[in-house]
């Protein structure tokens, strides 16, 4: 989807719901239960201020919550990763916008 130019680029945070430079983002959390798990996703165009928070409530999380469990042990290194490199090339795209 193009951006419309009498906007500069800016969409609505789909987090903040304000209009900003915005870029898609996907996050992921793991929470082991021992012998179950759950997990949660979020996925959205956020500006930067909201993707860093979001990124890192998302990482703490998972260093808390992600361990607990036999499977969670391998999935909780794969989603820290997958989100670092969400998180870096979002915010890779956003490294000329103005706040």
């Amino acid at each position: 989807m193009d951006q419309p130019s009498a906007l500069g680029g800016m969409r609505l945070c789909q987090m903040c719901k304000q209009m900003r430079s915005v870029a898609p983002v996907s996050f992921h959390r793991n929470v082991g239960m021992l012998f179950v798990r759950r997990t949660y996703t979020l996925q959205g165009e956020l500006c930067k201020n909201c993707m860093s928070r979001a990124y890192w409530a998302f990482t703490w999380r998972n260093f808390m919550q992600g361990w607990w469990g036999t499977i969670s042990l391998v999935i909780t290194p794969i989603y820290f990763f997958m989100n670092t490199y969400s998180f870096a090339a979002a915010r890779y795209k956003l490294r000329d916008a103005l706040e």
